[in-house]
């Protein structure tokens, strides 16, 4: 994410770095990928990594060098160029208030893959309501459904893990060696 909000809100377009950044990610991805299922307490967990760690790979590849999104533009340069203004006022802005407007903009196309609500959003995106396309639930509804969701989507791979467990690699990772602020703890004295 802190990589796709860099590229995207502090390189120009045609900047090389954003050339350069996409063998970084993957020289990344090779390094944490094969490991996460030693590290992540369950195969669950370590799958929905190696998913997440690809989903941004290959979003960073799209916005920095596919649809060459850029802060300069307000958006992506090729497609919309001619639809939607750039931004207005930077020229007037401070350097503080200029680092800031660009972190935010990466920040936004970096957590904001779907870009709804935008005019960048993209074709197909389901709607709350299939009747009504234009209702947007309350914050309290929104928040609840998606802890459902949330809470549905884990619980079973918890239970799963809990049921069915690791027992020795628990014991070999919460081990004293392994946890050596709590090895005090683990230590007899001798009688």
């Amino acid at each position: 994410m802190a990589t796709i909000a860099a590229i995207v809100g502090f390189t120009s377009s045609s900047s090389i770095i954003r050339l350069a950044a996409p063998p970084v990610m993957l020289a990344i991805v090779w390094l944490i990928i094969p490991s996460c299922l030693d590290r992540m307490g369950t195969r669950f967990d370590a799958h929905q990594v190696g998913a997440d760690i690809m989903m941004h790979m290959f979003q960073s590849v799209e916005v920095a060098l596919l649809s060459n999104w850029s802060f300069e533009a307000g958006g992506p340069n090729r497609r919309y160029a001619a639809t939607v203004p750039a931004l207005e006022g930077v020229a007037k802005m401070n350097l503080a208030e200029l680092l800031w407007e660009r972190l935010m903009f990466g920040v936004h196309v970096a957590f904001s893959p779907r870009m709804t609500s935008t005019p960048y959003e993209v074709k197909n995106l389901p709607r709350f309501s299939a009747v009504d396309p234009n209702y947007m639930p309350a914050r309290t509804a929104f928040l609840v459904r998606t802890a459902r969701t949330v809470l549905l989507s884990y619980l079973p791979p918890g239970l799963v893990d809990l049921v069915g467990g690791q027992p020795e690699k628990n014991a070999a990772r919460f081990s004293p060696q392994a946890v050596p602020s709590h090895a005090a703890d683990h230590v007899h004295p001798q009688a």
